[in-house]
């Protein structure tokens, strides 16, 4: 399976994924993605490989949106490109990167030591199939998952984009009640939620409430990934 935002490394551009798609057996499809690295046009490998990293839920935001807009004028999962890499350009001037292909890639180095600090005091909860994350004050995003298996292996990988956000929050003493944490996930429940085409196996639901932007892929019914991620308050 493939996440929404997930920050893929290589090929003419380093890019992420306009949603999260389960690729059936087999199969060979063509994945809907974003550029993350405007300044570079020239291959530097033949594949894309993992880059163990989400994107920042600010870009998060925004591509969900542009997305679920698209899909409502039947255009398929297309992001607001433009935007996307704006988002991107617009933090590393805030936390002072200097990146020569304006690459998302270069955010995520110059701050590795911080990303290992936080996912190492913010390891795996055991049993967990689902994580939801604040900013300050804010809950920003909430995913779900099919199991706790599944979880625990992306779980890094959603820790790293907030953690970059978290760095230009500055310091906050206050962090959501369990009660709002439970709000949140209740807006989510009962949100106007609609039908649309999922890239490989299974279907897809979107939904955008309240400031907030949610999509969910299902198989059988069942939830495989569903993630909500709420704009900058």
């Amino acid at each position: 399976m493939f996440l929404e935002g997930e920050k893929l490394r290589g090929a003419k551009q380093n890019r992420i994924l306009n949603t999260s798609v389960l690729v059936p057996a087999l199969a060979k499809l063509t994945l809907p993605v974003s550029c993350v690295e405007a300044g570079r046009w020239r291959r530097s490998s033949a594949f894309f490989t993992h880059s163990g990293h989400m994107s920042p839920h600010r870009l998060r935001h925004g591509l969900k949106s542009s997305v679920h807009r698209s899909l409502v004028e039947n255009h398929g999962h297309r992001s607001d490109q433009s935007q996307v890499w704006e988002d991107v350009r617009t933090q590393q001037e805030t936390l002072g990167v200097t990146s020569g292909t304006s690459s998302l890639t270069d955010t995520y180095e110059m701050y590795e030591q911080r990303l290992a600090e936080a996912q190492k005091a913010l390891q795996y909860v055991p049993g967990a199939c689902g994580l939801a994350v604040a900013v300050g004050p804010q809950v920003v995003t909430a995913d779900l998952f099919d199991q706790p298996a599944t979880c625990q292996k992306v779980w890094n990988r959603l820790l790293s984009g907030v953690v970059l956000d978290s760095l230009t929050a500055g310091q906050a003493n206050d962090s959501p009640s369990p009660a709002e944490v439970n709000q949140f996930l209740d807006q989510a429940r009962t949100a106007p939620w609609t039908l649309a085409k999922a890239v490989g196996e299974g279907e897809e639901l979107r939904a955008e409430f309240g400031g907030k932007v949610g999509s969910a892929l299902l198989l059988g019914g069942a939830l495989v990934h569903g993630s909500v991620v709420a704009g900058v308050g």
